[in-house]
């Protein structure tokens, strides 16, 4: 089974709702959630079809930003969302939606803001260490689609991408339910060196025979897969997302991040 790297970054949306008050700039804060959540669920059924993401998509992330915006713009709103500890949730949720839209000079801009703002452990938090793996992920998927690809480059991507991942899930508890968003992500990472060992290896120690397991794949996909059924999640959904994925790891192998 391929994993698509573009449908499942659409489970984002599930993390991002918070408890908020009443006040206007929270208020405000809120409706960009929603528009974020929206967006995210119409372009998760668009993937999930096979068909075209419709150009509302681009507008509803384009609508996120320009509404997290203006509350940049409004000094007293930057005030009040600091005083409450939510500046670094507005611009994480700027950094998604330029995620989403494929910009991600800004998107890495846009968390820089975050700082030491988001207390570790919290969900933000954890996708703020988490963006550069997605990031990577979706430039490694790009770079798949491509006439001439480089595996070495791709390689370096997606192993750097499962690295960001595995050191966010470690700030979450075990149970926290963005673990298994994390996981899928980080076997999405694997799918694509998976078939970047596929369509592009050449011979020597990375043969096509050789090449994911070489590179470390099988015990990245069992970290994962393990991380999965500790959550909960049943073993035949989690073989229906590992897919063909090898998860023969030598035992004298320590998984990444153990």
């Amino acid at each position: 089974m391929r994993i698509d790297m573009r449908t499942m970054r659409c489970a984002t949306a599930l993390f991002l709702a918070l408890v908020l008050g009443a006040c206007a700039h929270v208020n405000h804060l809120r409706d960009a959630q929603q528009t974020f959540s929206e967006t995210s669920a119409l372009e998760n059924q668009s993937r999930s079809g096979g068909g075209t993401v419709p150009s509302s998509v681009q507008a509803g992330y384009s609508s996120v930003v320009l509404s997290l915006q203006k509350l940049e713009q409004d000094g007293d709103s930057e005030k009040r969302l600091k005083a409450d500890n939510l500046w670094g949730n507005v611009q994480m949720l700027k950094a998604l939606a330029y995620w989403r839209m494929g910009n991600y000079d800004k998107a890495r801009a846009a968390r820089s803001q975050v700082g030491s703002s988001l207390p570790p452990g919290s969900r933000d938090h954890a996708l703020s260490m988490a963006l550069d793996g997605f990031i990577k992920n979706d430039e490694a998927f790009a770079k798949l689609q491509q006439p001439t690809g480089d595996l070495d480059e791709i390689a370096k991507l997606v192993l750097s991408a499962d690295d960001d991942l595995n050191r966010a899930s470690k700030t979450l508890p075990g149970a926290h339910a963005l673990n298994s968003y994390l996981a899928l992500n980080g076997l999405g990472a694997m799918s694509n060196l998976s078939v970047a060992c596929a369509q592009l290896s050449t011979g020597g120690d990375f043969s096509k025979a050789n090449c994911f397991s070489n590179r470390g794949g099988p015990c990245r996909v069992k970290a994962w897969e393990d991380k999965l059924k500790a959550l909960g999640v049943a073993d035949a959904e989690v073989k229906a997302v590992v897919g063909k994925l090898s998860t023969t790891c030598p035992a004298a192998t320590p998984a990444p991040g153990q």
